[in-house]
């Protein structure tokens, strides 16, 4: 094609290289006695999703880069609009493909290496430290200690990636607004309530499955359909107000261009 980058090019090589790395004969997944039926279904899932989710992108990318202002929109988007928009794009994209292929690196080696099972049996041996007693005796605080542990790990892997999109990719295009200290605050309330929340389902959905014996997936995707609901009637009233302050826009051409489109609309603004 004409229009491919020097990224696009390297990370296909290198997944390529990972994907025999994966699955060859030496390779650490037969080594380690893993390769079963399904861990090899899982593994092969993996590498599919990847590659069909960045042969989409690539379609995408190729768009953006030769797009240009549709006759629809002249006289209401400026060239010069548009054209920062599909930089913005463009470098989103970019961004989405390195650290799609972060996410797939880390994914597969988790996978390959058996990290879940190894957090797992961190969890226990930080039980039974702590004095909270052994694992077979209380699976579910267990499960939470592992919860954690993973999601704390996830965290900190994703904070440079995170720290990059906001402070350099948006600074960029004139999108941040947040300072390093406000950023860092608002990332330590967003890990403290997903934990709290994330913690109280998945002791809800243990309990259940626990209960509900052979059919616990009904009861489980129940229990899921009621928390997801609940959550989005609560969200905007509950959590946001947490991380964002939100008043009512001020009465202006802005405002009433809003409510003329809502009304024409009848779309319901209260």
């Amino acid at each position: 094609r004409k229009h491919i980058s020097t990224a696009e090019v390297l990370t296909v090589m290198a997944t390529a290289a990972l994907f025999l790395y994966a699955v060859g004969d030496d390779a650490p997944l037969l080594a380690m006695g893993a390769s079963t039926p399904y861990f090899t279904f899982a593994v092969a899932c993996t590498i599919v999703m990847y590659f069909f989710g960045e042969f989409l992108s690539s379609r995408q990318r190729s768009v953006i880069r030769t797009a240009s202002l549709p006759s629809e929109l002249d006289g209401i988007l400026k060239p010069e609009t548009f054209e920062k928009a599909r930089a913005y794009s463009l470098d989103k994209s970019i961004y989405g493909l390195v650290y799609g292929f972060y996410g797939f690196v880390d994914k597969l080696l988790c996978l390959v290496y058996g990290f879940l099972p190894f957090v797992w049996r961190a969890a226990g041996a930080v039980m039974v430290q702590l004095g909270l007693g052994l694992p077979a005796e209380h699976p579910f605080i267990h499960a939470v200690l592992f919860m954690v542990l993973t999601s704390t790990v996830d965290t900190i892997l994703d904070l440079p990636w995170d720290l990059y999109s906001t402070f350099v990719l948006e600074e960029k295009h004139g999108f941040n607004k947040q300072t390093l200290g406000f950023y860092f605050k608002d990332q330590i309330k967003k890990f403290a309530v997903s934990q709290v929340l994330s913690n109280v389902v998945f002791v809800l959905l243990l309990t259940v499955i626990d209960w509900a014996g052979d059919n616990f997936f009904f009861y489980a995707w129940l229990l899921v359909l009621v928390v997801s609901v609940v959550l989005y009637a609560v969200y905007a009233d509950f959590i946001a107000p947490l991380f964002d302050s939100f008043t009512p826009l001020p009465e202006g051409e802005l405002r009433d261009k809003i409510e003329a489109l809502a009304k024409r609309l009848s779309f319901p603004l209260k």
